[in-house]
C-alpha cells in the first residue's frame, strides 16, 4: 500500500484527466512522490491512526525513505484533518446542529402562487387540515 489522498473531480488537472482510466477509477495524489495517478475505488482503504506505526528511522534505500516520507505526510495530514473536526463539533453549539430538525406536526396547509385550491373560499376549511402523522410511512 502507499499513501495518498482522493483529489475531488473538478479540481483534477487536464494532464492527469486525459490518462487512460475507467470511469469508476478515483484520482489520487501520492503522499512522498507527489505523483497522480488513477486507483479503482476497491483498492482505497481509509488511512486510521496507527498505519504509520511501521516507519523507521533508518534509511535501507531510497523506495524506503519515500515510503517512510509518505507515511509521515499521511498522518501529519490526518492530524490536521482530525483537528478541524474536533474545531468544528466544537464550535457548533451542540451535537443537535448535525442532526435534522425535529418532526413537527403541519396544522394547516396553505396555497403558494401561481398554484390554488380547487375553490379555495368553498373547500378551504376541507383542504386546510393535515391528517399526517408522525407515524405514515412518507408524512
Amino acid at each position: 500500500f502507499w499513501p495518498a489522498i482522493a483529489i475531488p473531480p473538478p479540481t483534477v488537472l487536464d494532464v492527469v484527466f486525459r490518462r487512460q482510466h475507467e470511469r469508476t477509477d478515483i484520482c489520487v495524489r501520492f503522499f512522498g512522490t507527489h505523483d497522480f495517478g488513477w486507483i479503482n475505488r476497491r483498492r482505497i482503504y481509509l488511512y486510521h491512526e496507527g498505519d504509520s506505526d511501521s516507519v523507521t528511522d533508518r534509511k535501507r534505500s531510497g523506495m524506503m525513505e519515500r515510503y517512510n516520507e509518505a507515511l509521515r505526510e499521511a498522518r501529519q495530514v490526518f492530524e490536521r484533518l482530525q483537528a478541524e473536526k474536533a474545531r468544528a463539533q466544537e464550535s457548533a453549539p451542540d451535537d443537535l446542529s448535525f442532526k435534522p430538525p425535529m418532526y413537527v406536526k403541519i396544522k394547516s396547509n396553505k396555497y403558494v402562487a401561481p398554484l390554488r385550491g380547487r375553490n379555495a373560499a368553498r373547500d378551504e376549511e376541507e383542504d386546510s387540515i393535515c391528517e399526517c402523522k408522525p407515524s405514515d410511512t412518507d408524512p
